[in-house]
């Protein structure tokens, strides 16, 4: 605390009358001293000017952005072309229209160029104007584009996805494959929901909000126009049943055949069960002695692991993974319903965001490659028997 006031004293002492500027303000210091005209000459100078030194150096003057360096004028001056009236654009970004003429001549003046022809109504853009114009749009929307570049990174480890499909999906493949993705991205949450039963919208999730990405068949229903979907694989379904009720009831060998058997039934969120089989190209209707129908594909995969009956149209991994148990058996092996291709499905303004595209392209890794390895074991299992 003793040296700086020491210095001050030894600074105010090198100061006299000779390093002082002249009346009328001109500096002839060695130090180039700044007086004001009229101020008293005394040693009370020097700690006036190293005070207000420390105050530029803290606060620097201010120096007014140009009108053509300001990105939010280029923004405004399309708004005005656009509308054709600077009225109009008034009202659209709520600015009075004096502040709109004043921008627009501000500009014109920095330019050197008109950008609007005065006499047209409504305004038209000049020859150098419309050049302009189109620059000034690329312009905004590169500035669009770098803001949802930084939050698409802001969001890259942190984020929540509401991610919806079947019960039988979750409870096989999505929840396990969840959990994995998780621990290797901590930051990211997901919520894994059931599908909305009989609604029109895909992504309407059973409490009625919707859902960021949807896997599920390929639908016949409206989407929005700004929906991303992607094909992922087709995927055939099995005829089976429990061994234990083909020991009782036998095999059938046709499916005209399952008139004497118990059938199993699907009723699910756009798939009902099949009334046909077909085998080289012709096909064959069936009935069933007695039914018994479920909503979820995985109760009626218990119900068929009990010995409820045979069910024609179980989708190949809820199969497999009970025949891999053996559990279950294949029936009518010739005999088959047709593929459906299975989707993701996800929201405009979802896929925008880069944590979502990463998830959903991993967990479409994830589900083609489970389908795969299903294909080939019951096409192993298929050989072996032949």
């Amino acid at each position: 605390q003793v040296f700086p006031g020491f210095a001050l004293i030894i600074i105010m002492m090198t100061f006299d009358e000779k390093t002082l500027p002249p009346e009328g303000g001109t500096s002839h210091a060695p130090l180039g001293l700044y007086r004001h005209p009229g101020a008293a000459r005394t040693l009370e100078s020097p700690i006036r000017y190293l005070f207000e030194k420390e105050n530029r150096r803290l606060h620097p003057p201010f120096f007014p952005m140009k009108k053509i360096d300001n990105l939010e004028c280029y923004r405004i001056f399309c708004t005005i072309a656009s509308c054709g009236s600077v009225r109009e654009a008034g009202l659209r970004l709520s600015q009075e229209p004096s502040n709109l003429f004043r921008l627009i001549r501000q500009l014109e003046q920095e330019l050197g160029m008109p950008l609007f022809e005065r006499q047209s109504r409504p305004m038209r853009l000049t020859a150098q104007g419309g050049v302009f114009y189109a620059h000034a749009l690329e312009l905004l929307e590169e500035q669009r584009a770098l803001i949802e570049a930084l939050h698409e990174n802001a969001d890259l480890e942190a984020g929540l996805i509401r991610l919806a499909s079947t019960s039988g999906v979750r409870h096989q493949i999505l929840a396990p494959a969840l959990v994995e993705y998780q621990q290797a991205n901590p930051g990211i949450s997901v919520e894994l929901r059931d599908m909305a039963q009989g609604a029109k919208d895909i992504f309407a999730a059973a409490d009625g909000t919707p859902s960021d990405l949807v896997l599920t068949y390929r639908t016949d229903l409206k989407l929005p126009p700004d929906t991303h979907v992607e094909e992922l694989i087709d995927v055939p379904f099995i005829a089976c049943a429990a061994p234990s009720y083909l020991r009782r009831r036998g095999t059938p060998a046709t499916p005209a055949d399952c008139a004497a058997h118990q059938g199993v039934l699907l009723k699910l969120v756009g798939r009902s069960s099949v009334s046909h089989l077909s085998k080289d190209g012709q096909y064959q209707s069936f009935g069933w002695q007695t039914t018994s129908t479920y909503s979820s594909q995985l109760d009626a995969v218990n119900a068929l692991v009990l010995g409820a009956g045979i069910c024609v149209d179980i989708a190949l991994p809820y199969f497999a993974e009970k025949a891999r148990q053996g559990l279950l058996a294949e029936v009518l092996p010739d005999w088959h319903c047709p593929p459906r291709t299975v989707c993701l499905f996800a929201t405009g303004a979802a896929w925008r965001k880069r944590c979502v595209r990463i998830f959903a392209e991993w967990i479409a890794q994830r589900y083609r490659s489970r389908i795969r390895e299903d294909l080939k074991f019951i096409r192993k299992a298929r050989a072996g028997r032949a």
